[in-house]
Parts: structure tokens; sequence; C-alpha cells
């Protein structure tokens, strides 16, 4: 298993470089959250999340190495601690559940309305099923990277607004 997750993040990168040879600016790359904290490793006791913790950190690590050996210019999005940042205070992002899934299907592409647990369950819980997250949580993970992407652009703009408020005053 170590083996074939260390080939997928090598994979990823290289699939990342082939895009960059053929001439793409900006591509996002996110690590993987902690597999360790979801309800399919929670089923599985303090064990199964203790291995599903170190295949993700495999992954994250193998990869961060990948795209450093590479030289590949990437913006890079830590998943896995915004994971970790819900999964410790899922209020903090607007969900009442972050330990069981939303769907009562064992998959979260048989879920449909009707299988949610709770009515708005696809946006205030974490997980779709096992694994997989919610519509909600794939909305804050979006917000997040685009955060992250125009963040700085907005924090140079800081500087210019006291400029803008004196020339207003003239």
């Amino acid at each position: 298993v170590q083996a074939a997750v260390g080939q997928a993040a090598r994979d990823l990168a290289t699939a990342v470089g082939l895009l960059k040879a053929a001439g793409a600016q900006y591509v996002v790359v996110q690590n993987l959250p902690d597999i360790g904290k979801t309800p399919l490793a929670a089923s599985q006791g303090p064990q199964g999340q203790a291995l599903f913790n170190g295949l993700s950190t495999l992954y994250n690590s193998t990869l961060n190495a990948a795209i450093g050996a590479a030289n590949l210019n990437v913006i890079q999005f830590n998943a896995y601690a915004l994971a970790t940042e819900t999964a410790a205070n899922p209020a903090l992002f607007g969900f009442v559940n972050a330990t069981t899934p939303a769907c009562t299907t064992s998959s979260s592409l048989a879920c449909t309305p009707s299988t949610l647990v709770a009515p708005n369950a696809n946006t205030n819980y974490v997980f779709a099923d096992g694994v997989h997250p919610t519509t909600g949580a794939a909305i804050v993970l979006s917000q997040a990277i685009e955060s992250m992407i125009t963040g700085p652009q907005q924090m140079a703009a800081l500087g210019q607004a006291p400029l803008d408020v004196e020339r207003a005053n003239w």
C-alpha cells in the first residue's frame, strides 16, 4: 500500500510537470487531507486512524519532495491543515457534524436528498460518506483556495486605500 501511495504522489507531480511543460502558468496542487480523521478511519479504531494518517502523511511528503525535485513552480494548497482545523472546530466553518456521514447510503455516488440523515446535511456535515466531502465541505475548500490566490492582491490594494481617501478628501 505504501508503494502505491508513493507512486500516486509521484504520478501527480509528473502530471503537473506535463501541464507546466504544455504552457500552464498557474497550477494549484492540493495535498491530501488527513484520511485518519474520516468516518471510515474512525470505524477502524485508533490503529486504523493511525494507519490512514500515516498514509496521508506519506502521500503529502512524497508529493512535496517530487514537486521540489522537479523544481515545479506551483501554487500549493494545504488541504491537510484545513481538514485538521475543520475536524477540530467544525462549527467555525459552519458545520454541525464532522464525524458521521451525511448520507445513509454506503457511497456518496448513490446519495440523494431523500437519503440524507437530516435536511441540509449535504451542506452542514463534513463527510458525505466514509471518506468523501459533502457539497458544503467542497465549498469551504474552494473558498479557501480562492482566498489564497486573491488574498495577496487584495492585501496589496490595502496600501493604496489611504491614498485614495486622501485624494478624495482633497
